[in-house]
């Protein structure tokens, strides 16, 4: 991993790329912390943890997107 690959929300909002930062939270959030919660408790009845689980999948799923943006030069210069 190079220098450029090493990059965080701040340094997004830095470069201007706001929308970017709020269209991938909207979408995960949506879809790991609301959706697959609620099917994690309510279907399978797995409780709190399962919750804080998928908390660390979500990051990791905005990571790996941050990632790949930047690995294909999508992100706006400085």
């Amino acid at each position: 991993m190079c220098i450029r690959d090493r990059i965080t929300a701040s340094e997004l909002r830095a470069r201007g790329d706001l929308n970017f930062i709020a269209l991938t939270g909207g979408i995960f959030v949506a879809l790991n912390e609301v959706i697959l919660s609620a099917v994690a408790i309510f279907a399978f009845g797995w409780g709190l943890a399962s919750v804080w689980a998928l908390l660390v999948v979500d990051e990791i799923c905005r990571f790996v997107v941050h990632l790949l943006r930047i690995r294909r030069d999508l992100v706006r210069p400085v």
